[in-house]
C-alpha cells in the first residue's frame, strides 16, 4: 500500500503481485478510491488481507480482502482518532483471525483490536512515554510491538517492548 503526497490529494492505493519473482512487474498500482489518507498499514493472515488507515477528517479505516488481495469489500468506518497527528501506525493478525491496530500520536500508543468478527473500544496504554514517532507489531504468541521515539532528554533509537496487550 501507499499513499500519493498531500499535492495529490494523499490518496490510497494498493498493489498486488500474484507470484512475485525478480523478473515480476511492481510499477501497476490500484487505486482504492479513498484520499486525504493521513497513514496507512496493512497485514495479512492466509488468504485474509486487511488495509487500515487514519483519514484527514480521524475516521479510522478498514478494508478486507478474503481472496489474497485479488478484491476487496467496501471500506469500513471502524472509528475515529483522537488526532491526526499519527506518528506510527501497525496491524498484525493472531493465528486465530482476531486483529489488532496500534497507533501512536505524539504522546499516547492506542489499540484497537478485532475479537471474534467484532471491534472493540480503542484504548490507551497507561505508561508513561516521551515523544512517540513509530511502532510495528507482530503477534508471536503475544503482540510484540517495537515503539520508537524520543524522551525529552534523549533520543532513543529504537526501543523494544514485548509486553502483554491482552490488559491494554
Amino acid at each position: 500500500v501507499r499513499l500519493t503526497p498531500p499535492v495529490d490529494s494523499r490518496k490510497l492505493y494498493r498493489q498486488r503481485v500474484a507470484n512475485p519473482s525478480p523478473e515480476s512487474d511492481f510499477s501497476q498500482w490500484t487505486y482504492c478510491n479513498q484520499y486525504n489518507a493521513v497513514i496507512v498499514t496493512c497485514c495479512s493472515l492466509g488468504a485474509e488481507v486487511s488495509i487500515l488507515w487514519i483519514k484527514s477528517d480521524q475516521g479510522i479505516y478498514w478494508l478486507k480482502s478474503t481472496d489474497y488481495g485479488a478484491t476487496f469489500g467496501n471500506p469500513e468506518l471502524i472509528d475515529y482518532s483522537p488526532t491526526t497527528a499519527i506518528y506510527g501506525i501497525a496491524a498484525a493478525y493472531k493465528p486465530n483471525g482476531d486483529l489488532a491496530l496500534f497507533f501512536a500520536d505524539q504522546t499516547t500508543l492506542y489499540v484497537k483490536k478485532y475479537v471474534s468478527g467484532n471491534w472493540q473500544n480503542k484504548v490507551a496504554w497507561d505508561k508513561t512515554t516521551g515523544d512517540l514517532s513509530g511502532v510495528a507489531a507482530v503477534y508471536d504468541g503475544d503482540w510484540n510491538l517495537f515503539i520508537t521515539g524520543r524522551t525529552h532528554r534523549a533520543t532513543l533509537n529504537c526501543g523494544h517492548l514485548s509486553m502483554a496487550m491482552t490488559t491494554m
